[in-house]
């Protein structure tokens, strides 16, 4: 699945191309596991500015944007992922 997560605050996009989990409950909402470097990667790609306070874990900041769920190895879980 091909997801695309944006920063308003910096104009800046990502897309990223990763594999959901089956359906994992009622809704039919999808989750995504981002392993610790690719979210810095991503990180780098929304805000490279050190320091910077605009977006969460990811960089992410403005509407539209999945859920995000901090893993304490760095790793990220995308939640509320919908099926296009």
């Amino acid at each position: 699945m091909r997801v695309t997560v944006h920063n308003d605050f910096h104009g800046t996009e990502a897309r990223l191309n990763v594999k959901v989990e089956a359906r994992w409950n009622e809704t039919d909402d999808r989750r995504a596991w981002i392993s610790a470097r690719q979210a810095q990667r991503i990180r780098a790609k929304l805000c490279g500015v050190r320091d910077c306070t605009c977006g969460d874990a990811l960089g992410m900041s403005g509407p539209g944007n999945p859920g995000l769920e901090e893993q304490p190895n760095g790793a990220i879980v995308l939640t509320g992922l919908k099926r296009s």
